[in-house]
């Protein structure tokens, strides 16, 4: 009788500790454009030993459209960029954790080789 009761308690924790934890979802990445405007080429400069006043001004009226264009594409991509790094980021610390919980049963042996980050690079990518 003992061995049942013994057999019983044994599974009943064994069930417990073998339940499956709900999955680790990374947080949501930082808000960031879906896209970017396409850049213009820049703009040529005229030749400033012989062009007129006038289509000076309006050469570099070009000029400062353009340049606020490039400014507003740069930081768009700067945006996208951080989104992409900072879920990166997120990724590799809710899968971290996961791997930590796996590994942390006692079933399961895990070596370092196995660790999600063993093949990442040893610096993530910086923001900008």
């Amino acid at each position: 009788m003992r061995t049942i009761a013994a057999a019983l308690l044994l599974v009943c924790c064994a069930t417990n500790s073998m339940a499956q934890t709900p999955a680790v979802s990374p947080p949501a990445p930082t808000a960031a454009p879906a896209s970017c405007a396409e850049l213009g080429p820049a703009p040529t400069p005229p030749d400033g030993a012989t062009v007129a006043p006038a289509l000076m001004a309006a050469a570099n009226q070009a000029y400062q459209t353009w340049r606020q264009q490039v400014v507003a594409g740069v930081e768009c991509r700067r945006a996208q960029y951080n989104a992409l790094v900072d879920s990166m980021n997120a990724t590799n610390a809710a899968w971290g954790a996961s791997f930590t919980a796996f590994c942390g049963r006692r079933t399961i042996h895990c070596d370092n080789a196995q660790a999600p980050n063993a093949s990442a690079p040893a610096t993530p990518p910086a923001r900008y």
